[in-house]
């Protein structure tokens, strides 16, 4: 008989052999509204960096794309890297 593959009360030999109801524990950050704008904000600017370079067959216009598009995003605030006072 294969003991690996017996679960006792509903719960995986790994569970009972410990000696416990022990589950892993995750942690969890709290992600603001700010931060996950500025991060589709940054993805966005990615991805069209991306293509351009990806049309005009150059990393190096892909690179310079990509600042652009970045500090226009800065200066018009779509990105805010700090929080702005209440």
């Amino acid at each position: 008989m294969n003991t690996a593959a017996i679960a006792i009360n509903g719960k995986p030999p790994c569970l009972w052999m410990a000696g416990g109801n022990h589950k892993p524990k995750r942690r969890t950050y709290r992600v603001g509204a700010r931060q996950k704008l500025n991060v589709a904000n940054v993805y966005g600017v990615l991805i069209l960096a991306g293509i351009v370079g990806w049309l005009t067959g150059s990393w190096t216009v892909c690179l310079i794309a990509g600042g652009v598009l970045l500090i226009s995003a800065l200066y018009e605030g779509g990105i805010r890297p700090t929080g702005r006072g209440r």
